[in-house]
């Protein structure tokens, strides 16, 4: 995709911003509509008035995020590539959805993110946090509690933190590095030799999906998970910096 037609698919499916929202059902992941919400911000109409959380299209965030993490590389791209233009017109379209996220998904009873814009949860994903805290979408909020539940899968009582596979640590660890590098290095290290020696000792030849190997997702858990393989990454990024 060249340059133009990267901005004409950018302003397609985000005219002036827009949310995607997933199908009829709310199925995950079932991106069939988007819906713009900032189209009337010039005239005074705020973000709530034209998103699809308060106009009854469900909104699944990690489909939010993960677009306004992909708007934010482009724009870093298109800096580098000296098209100033075009990494204003990135940013400002990440900083937008990021407004929209903070909105649509925040949980001002527990300080965090839920994951569906159309339905109350008492369960709380920590990826989701993850990439919330990541994206930027959690700036200028009290971030305690979702360092707290990233950290330590602890939620404010009567609800449950819904933890992350291995192979979407990276998104937490990421996370906690950008917040803290020099509290949650070593913890990771610690967290990382802890979770794959336990595998090893197992006589594991490749590493898992979960924690629980073949024995999660009713027996269907993977146990050759490439994703998983994260201490290599982890272990050159980090190792000798909790010494300094």
């Amino acid at each position: 995709m060249n340059r133009a037609a990267g901005r004409s698919f950018c302003r397609a499916v985000f005219p002036g911003g827009s949310f995607f929202c997933s199908g009829p059902g709310g199925a995950a992941g079932n991106v069939s509509a988007h819906v713009s919400f900032h189209g009337h911000a010039a005239a005074g109409g705020s973000v709530s008035e034209n998103l699809p959380a308060f106009r009854g299209a469900p909104a699944f965030q990690i489909l939010q995020v993960s677009f306004e993490l992909e708007l934010a590389a482009l724009g870093e791209i298109a800096e580098e590539l000296r098209e100033k233009e075009d990494a204003v017109f990135y940013r400002e379209t990440a900083r937008k959805v990021n407004d929209a996220l903070r909105e649509t998904f925040f949980d001002p009873e527990t300080g965090l993110f839920r994951s569906f814009s159309d339905r109350r949860q008492g369960e709380f994903s920590v990826l989701t946090n993850s990439l919330c805290l990541l994206s930027g979408a959690a700036d200028g909020l009290p971030q305690g509690p979702i360092l707290a539940l990233l950290a330590d899968g602890t939620v404010k009582e009567g609800f449950r933190a819904i933890p992350c596979t291995l192979s979407m640590n990276c998104f937490r660890f990421d996370s906690l590095l950008k917040a803290d590098r020099k509290t949650y290095a070593p913890r990771i290290l610690d967290e990382l030799d802890r979770t794959y020696l336990a595998m090893l000792e197992k006589g594991a030849t490749s590493f898992w999906e979960t924690v629980r190997g073949e024995a999660d997702f009713g027996g269907a858990g993977s146990l050759c998970h490439g994703w998983s393989a994260l201490p290599l990454y982890y272990y050159a990024l980090l190792c000798g910096e909790e010494k300094t």
